[in-house]
């Protein structure tokens, strides 16, 4: 009888702490350019009408189309913000902090758009939202950093469950028929090492505008279709279930 008890209390206790939630996930927008603000309403009125407990709304990057630096499409960002209904979050994308302009852009970033890097804690899951540019562009000045500041969260991290976000898949590029480098081949090495060592429970990205699963060695690597239509590209989004350890999605499309 008492081992009986014991069962059942083991049980109950595995029951709290079950891990179980939904979240979406929108990217590449590239905002106040063509009809992706008229598109990107339609898909946020959309999420907001999801019959799921929606725990937060992610932006995998290319929030802009190249444009930061204009009111017009910061005042784009700020409408999208303010219409989602749940608590959203985002990551910056190649096309948000030019090369050219990348001290300014960075500046206009944090200071209308959000902090470049940030962690969020959702049932004892932590997201790690992560500018990882700097690793596909090495030429960018803050590579030092941004290695620094994502090996010290993720070792700070490393008995817990995580889910990393950022905009540019390591993964190589298939398009015009043939692969592509998309991180050098020593930066995309130091990553999958990186986040197989620390047991990182999945990568969701965005980038390529197309439905795409890698692995990064036992590390499940997402990369979602756009919300941009470029390419001929159907615009959509995707819904994401966590559920103990594993993700799983749906792919939701945009049709007039």
């Amino acid at each position: 009888m008492k081992t009986f008890f014991i069962s059942v209390l083991l049980f109950i206790a595995s029951l709290s702490f079950a891990q179980d939630f939904y979240f979406v996930q929108i990217t590449d927008t590239h905002l106040a350019y063509k009809d992706h603000d008229r598109i990107t309403d339609s898909i946020v009125k959309s999420i907001n009408q999801l019959p799921f407990d929606v725990r937060f709304v992610v932006h995998t990057g290319d929030i802009f189309q190249n444009n930061l630096h204009e009111k017009k499409a910061r005042k784009s960002f700020k409408s999208m913000k303010k219409q989602i209904q749940a608590p959203f979050y985002v990551v910056p994308g190649n096309h948000d902090l030019l090369p050219d302009h990348y001290q300014k852009h960075q500046k206009l970033y944090m200071k209308h758009v959000a902090p470049l890097n940030q962690i969020v804690e959702v049932e004892g899951v932590q997201m790690i939202l992560y500018y990882s540019i700097p690793l596909a562009d090495t030429l960018l000045p803050d590579l030092p950093e941004q290695k620094a500041w994502i090996e010290n969260v993720l070792d700070s991290l490393k008995n817990e469950p995580k889910i990393v976000f950022h905009h540019q898949p390591s993964a190589k590029d298939f398009y015009l028929n043939s692969d592509h480098d998309s991180w050098p081949e020593t930066m995309r090495i130091y990553w999958e090492k990186l986040v197989n060592t620390y047991q990182v429970n999945a990568i969701v990205t965005g980038h390529f505008h197309r439905d795409e699963l890698h692995w990064l060695g036992s590390v499940p690597l997402y990369v979602a279709p756009s919300i941009a239509g470029f390419w001929g590209r159907q615009a959509s989004y995707r819904i994401y279930h966590y559920q103990d350890g594993s993700l799983s999605y749906k792919t939701v499309y945009y049709y007039e």
